[in-house]
């Protein structure tokens, strides 16, 4: 019932619209043409994405009229005369957006099958067909009919504009199929040869689909492969109007509607107790004013469009609140469901992305009972205080946020973001009572420069010039690319801190010696851009596994990640960082995706509870090493830890091993003592040097009282 209201809701809005159109007929019309994907019968899932453009162009400026139909290709829409009734109304200053392809894949003949059909390419070959009534219709290339549309709406003074055909939900190997080779190819290149614009709406839809993975994207096709509902239709006209704002030399480009970033949305969460920044366009020097809280700001956007707002203070706040903002002569945007709590930016590689849903086969499951028990838990108690901003992969050099927005923990595209993340949040946000925003940046395989930007390397004595050593090089990494696309988009925001996990990648270049340099430039930037010196970051020191078994890009012994260890735990030394270790946390050597997720969210929700949410007495990090001393055959270590130390099978510490001057390292003896291990090996009568976890299969024992394990070093190096 609620679906048929909503269906007659958009009719009724597409009479008013028309009828409103006749009585202001200054304004310019956007006119639509193509298939079933562009305009369809908005039931049962069947909805066009030329049924939505509406809601992002601005309607006081221009009218929308979708002439799309189903089942059409380029040439039955011209034989069937449906072109003709839109040139009869065509006039100067309006446009023409088309996008076809998907019904003119048939040989064109006679029969039923072949009367969509064209020939491929941007041809001028064709063939003629004589039909049974004797009348002769000469059919062209793909191309050919796509210039028709161009040169025809030209000849009107119109501004056409070619998208190519959105994807199917086909994929293959994890990746959506897409038509760069065939009709995607063949609209770029008929509207580069007729003089249209382009937007390369196969592409910008491809790369959501693949960000969003197989599953998500099959809830958008619920009959078949083609054709989307509601929702998949609006991610559609949202890849549409992001073409067109990569076109701003294109006049519709002007008409889409004042906007913000997509890090501003319903459902967010905007930063308690410091000042909070929202931006975005308008019509340039227009005011713009905005209502939250009891709070009302008026600005004047510059001669750009450009307008920035900043927000007083605010306690944190459970009640969900609408913001608006309005801009002179527009209509207001209006986001709902805003709470204020603490903002943390999640980021680095393929474990902190580790999907939250156990369901996407992935990574392997934990085979820890208790484990799965946590995440269904966590599945069924979720709260309506936690809230997600999900940036999907993009890598450019540009600044470009790919989101939808923000989600609250009971959205199913909670199914699909970082599992560390929201067992960070539901813990803090149970223990606190604050509201929790997580925003999910993070990508596989990238390394730490990516995230980094250009500029900072340039103003960095000692990193200006490793970007362009060899080890750079390997695998075309270069600084800021992730940064521009899935961080910047989102600056000067406000958030509370930082979760990071990543160093896998650059573990595989050998990168110990730089790296704590990099992390340090890393949380130093990110601090500088999000104005906070004293901005928490918390960082998880990657699992072990069998690095020796790869060579590429480089081989690798038994030693290298430990000696990576030690370079993250070089970090601690910063201020304000926070470290968590996971050595136990592996079922599988070979993999590197430790799934244990829900235990790394709540080790880092330990430190941030210690030391930024006042719960001074809790135990937030495993026995650190202290200092040694010889005694005679033993060396006696004391560690740093608010806890006793014991062991978690009950048996001896292992993993230890002492050397003498020799530098042999054999096997040690250990006992527990309070806080400190003694150490002592039969074949070594002078110990001068310790090593702890000093291998890459390494998974001790030795924990403090709340279960946290120690952290790998060495000693003497």
């Amino acid at each position: 019932m609620k679906k048929q209201q909503r269906v007659f809701a958009v009719i009724s809005f597409s009479f008013l619209l028309m009828a409103f159109t006749a009585l202001k007929d200054d304004r310019p019309t956007l006119y639509i043409i193509g298939d079933s994907t562009v305009r369809n019968s908005m039931t049962n899932g069947q909805w066009g994405w030329g049924t939505l453009i509406s809601e992002f162009l601005d309607s006081s400026k221009i009218a929308v009229s979708n002439q799309a139909m189903a089942g059409r290709s380029t040439r039955t829409f011209i034989k069937e005369q449906r072109w003709d009734k839109v040139l009869s109304t065509l006039k100067k200053g309006d446009f023409v957006m088309m996008q076809f392809g998907h019904n003119e894949g048939s040989k064109p003949d006679t029969s039923k099958a072949g009367y969509r059909g064209v020939l491929k390419g941007v041809t001028e070959d064709s063939v003629s067909l004589t039909w049974a009534d004797g009348s002769i219709e000469v059919v062209h290339s793909y191309g050919w009919y796509l210039k028709k549309f161009i040169k025809d709406a030209k000849a009107k003074g119109a501004i056409p504009i070619v998208c190519s055909m959105i994807p199917r939900n086909e994929f293959r190997e994890g990746k959506v199929m897409r038509s760069n080779q065939d009709y995607g190819k063949w609209a770029k290149q008929a509207a580069q040869e007729a003089g249209a614009y382009f937007v390369d709406l196969n592409s910008i839809t491809a790369d959501k689909y693949d960000a969003m993975g197989d599953v998500a994207v099959k809830a958008f096709f619920p009959g078949d492969h083609t054709h989307t509902n509601e929702a998949g239709a609006r991610v559609n006209a949202q890849s549409v109007i992001s073409g067109l704002r990569a076109l701003p030399n294109c006049p519709l480009y002007n008409f889409i509607q004042f906007n913000l970033p997509v890090s501003f949305s319903s459902n967010m969460i905007l930063q308690r107790e410091k000042p909070v920044v929202i931006w975005g366009s308008a019509p340039a020097a227009k005011s713009v004013t905005l209502s939250f809280a009891n709070q009302r700001k008026t600005v004047q956007a510059d001669n750009t469009g450009a307008w920035k707002i900043e927000l007083d203070p605010m306690k944190a706040s459970t009640t969900n609140r609408n913001l608006v903002i309005y801009a002179e002569n527009k209509d207001s945007i209006v986001m709902k469901n805003i709470l204020v709590g603490d903002v943390w930016l999640c980021s680095g590689q393929s474990n902190m992305e580790y999907t939250y849903d156990r369901k996407i086969k992935r990574y392997a499951l934990p085979k820890r009972g208790e484990d799965l028990q946590e995440m269904e838990k966590a599945n069924t108690n979720k709260s309506n205080n936690i809230r997600y901003l999900y940036v999907e992969r993009l890598n450019t050099r540009q600044p470009y946020l790919p989101s939808v927005g923000w989600v609250d923990a009971s959205d199913t595209v909670m199914n699909y973001v970082s599992a560390i993340g929201y067992f960070f949040a539901k813990e803090i946000e149970a223990k606190t009572g604050v509201p929790i925003g997580i925003i999910s940046s993070s990508w596989g395989g990238t390394r730490i420069e990516p995230w980094i930007p250009d500029w900072a390397y340039q103003n960095s004595p000692t990193l200006k010039d490793s970007v362009n050593g060899p080890n750079f090089k390997v695998d075309g990494v270069h600084p800021g690319q992730m940064f521009n696309s899935m961080i910047k988009p989102m600056l000067p925001s406000t958030i509370k801190g930082m979760l990071w996990y990543q160093g896998e990648s650059d573990l595989n270049i050998h990168d110990h010696a730089t790296y704590p340099a990099k992390f340090e430039l890393l949380v130093n930037t990110y601090r500088e851009l999000y104005t906070d010196k004293k901005m928490p970051v918390y960082y998880v020191q990657i699992a072990p596994h069998l690095y020796s078994k790869r060579k590429d890009p480089l081989p690798h012994d038994v030693y290298k990640l430990p000696e990576f260890w030690e370079a993250q735990a070089a970090s601690l030394n910063l201020s304000k960082v926070g470290m968590v270790v996971t050595t136990d946390l592996v079922d599988n050597l070979g993999d590197i995706h430790p799934p244990y997720k829900w235990e790394v969210g709540h080790r880092l929700a330990l430190q941030a509870l210690a030391k930024d949410y006042g719960f001074k007495k809790t135990v937030f990090s495993g026995p650190a090493y202290q200092s040694m001393r010889v005694k005679e055959d033993k060396i006696i270590l004391s560690f740093k830890t608010d806890a006793a130390l014991k062991t978690t099978d009950g048996k001896t510490p292992n993993w230890f091993s002492l050397a003498g001057a020799d530098g042999q390292f054999v096997e040690a003896n250990a006992s527990i003592e309070g806080k400190k291990i003694v150490l002592q090996a039969a074949t070594v009568k002078q110990p001068t040097q310790v090593r702890f976890a000093w291998h890459e299969t390494a998974q001790p024992n030795l924990v403090n009282e709340a279960g946290l394990p120690a952290l790998p070093f060495r000693t003497g190096n």
